[in-house]
């Protein structure tokens, strides 16, 4: 109901004379891979795994569990192609059970630059996207699970767990359903 994430950006002339006074906020866990094409393996994994043991540690301090109205429940996800602006318990129970969450974490990241190079050639967009999609839980009005609205993706929070749980494709193709998280998110990028 309070709360959410601020995005500052500033273009103009005398940057060092901007102040900016924020009140009562709380640093959440952010997992930052926009140099990912030009991380090494070894560097994207150890970026991984502090996050995961960050997103750990804040869910057990703010104890947020599965609510979707308090505003600690939130974590972003960013890569060079998509941010994902998750609720954070939504994020760690769709990694629950698996073993190797970091894998697992890393393999949904290449399935989000898979889909989305889909959407773009679909779309005859050549070239690197000059901005990101941003994909966010939103609470959904009637009749919705997913929308496009020009700046984000809004989806429900039921949908959040699925968003980190996603596989590439494989080298050679895959014939059959993937793991790109299904026609709802295609279908709204495509809007977007």
């Amino acid at each position: 109901p309070r709360g959410g994430s601020l995005y500052i950006t500033y273009s103009g002339t005398g940057p060092e004379g901007i102040r900016l006074h924020i009140r009562r906020a709380t640093d959440i866990p952010v997992l930052e891979l926009g140099g990912w094409k030009t991380m090494t393996d070894a560097e994207r994994s150890q970026t991984i795994n502090a996050y995961l043991t960050e997103l750990d540690n804040y869910l057990t301090v703010n104890k947020v569990g599965t609510s979707q109205t308090d505003w600690h429940n939130v974590t972003e996800i960013s890569t060079p192609s998509v941010l994902l602006s998750l609720p954070a318990g939504a994020v760690q129970a769709g990694l629950r059970g698996i073993s190797d969450r970091a894998a697992q974490l890393a393999s949904s990241l290449l399935a989000w630059e898979d889909v989305l190079s889909i959407c773009q050639t679909v779309q005859g967009i050549s070239g690197p996207m000059e901005s990101r999609q941003n994909i966010r839980c939103m609470q959904m009005f009637t009749g919705a699970f997913m929308y496009a609205a020009g700046n984000h993706i809004g989806i429900g929070y039921g949908s959040c767990g699925g968003m980190v749980t996603g596989r590439p494709i494989p080298a050679g193709g895959e014939s059959s359903a993937n793991g790109l998280f299904g026609w709802g998110i295609a279908h709204e990028l495509g809007h977007n």
